[in-house]
Formats: C-alpha cells, structure tokens, sequence
C-alpha cells in the first residue's frame, strides 16, 4: 500500500499542480473578460499540493495494514483464471487480490459481530463497477452480497452512503 501510494505520488502533484494553474488561468481570464468573481486567494507555489499530500500521508499513516490472507489470496487466483471481474483483460491479479482481501475482511466481521458497513473505495470503475455504474460490476455481487460488502468509487460517495445508513453524521 505505501509503495503503491509512492509510486503514484509524483504524478499526482503533477496533476494537482496542472490542475491549480489552470483554475488560476481560467479565474484570470474570467478577470480579462470583465466578469464579477471574489478574489483569488494568492498561494504560494506548491502549498495547496503539499497540505493535499500531507492529508493523504496521515490517512494512509492512519490505516492498518492487514496481514495476507490466503483464502482470499486463492480467490483472487480463481477469480484470473477465470477470466471474471476485477480481473482485467491483461489477467493482472492485483484488483482480484485487493477485493478477495476486501471480501475476507467483510466476511470475518459479519462473523464476529461487527455492525458497521464495509466498503470497497476505489476509483477504478473499469474493474469494479458495473458499466456506466457506481455499484459492483454483476461479476462480483454474489460474493460482495455473500460478505455484506458495498461498493464506494470515492470517499465522498463512500461518506454519502454512510449517512445515508446514518452511520455518520
């Protein structure tokens, strides 16, 4: 999870940075043009990106790492072999592990009591969701029914679905 979460941490700066200069840009010309807008707060370079990675650097340092867990490990196997969601085209094990782990996880918290919600949050609709969808994709929702695990495409929809259970606030 740490190396992974390194892995893509240049890129996203980059697309953070990418993403404040063209609002900035976009305010400016709106200014240009005569338009009515509240000021642009001034920041200097880097310091949104900097607090949004340090946000996400005390998430992750908050997150428990689970240890393997092999029947979970053997499913995602399966789920490659054949050839069933989130196994990708390519037949990468990587999202079938992260959802047999997922699935376990659920799994043994149903079993022990736990009655809070579990969900899955992940971005990546391709593998997880239904086509066009925020929900499983129909490979995968007897297992997730079976372990009482939804499906969030992000934290806020994840914080949305939450409330809605009345879970949070």
């Amino acid at each position: 999870m740490h190396a992974e979460w390194a892995d893509n941490l240049p890129a996203a700066r980059r697309d953070g940075e990418n993403g404040v200069r063209a609002f900035t840009a976009t305010w400016q010309i709106a200014a240009d043009l005569g338009l009515s807008a509240p000021p642009l707060p001034v920041l200097p370079p880097g310091t949104l990106i900097d607090e949004l990675e340090q946000l996400s650097r005390d998430l992750l340092s908050a997150a428990d790492t689970l240890d393997r867990d092999y029947t979970g490990m053997s499913w995602a196997i399966d789920r490659v072999a054949a050839k069933q969601k989130p196994s990708s085209a390519k037949g990468t094990v990587k999202d079938c592990h992260i959802l047999g782990h997922a699935l376990r996880l659920s799994t043994l918290l149903v079993a022990a009591g736990y009655p809070h919600s579990r969900l899955l949050v992940s971005s990546n609709r391709s593998d997880f969701a239904a086509p066009n969808a925020t929900v499983f994709h129909p490979d995968i929702v007897p297992d997730a029914a079976a372990a009482g695990l939804r499906y969030a495409i992000s934290l806020e929809a994840a914080v949305a679905d939450l409330r809605v259970a009345g879970e949070i606030l």
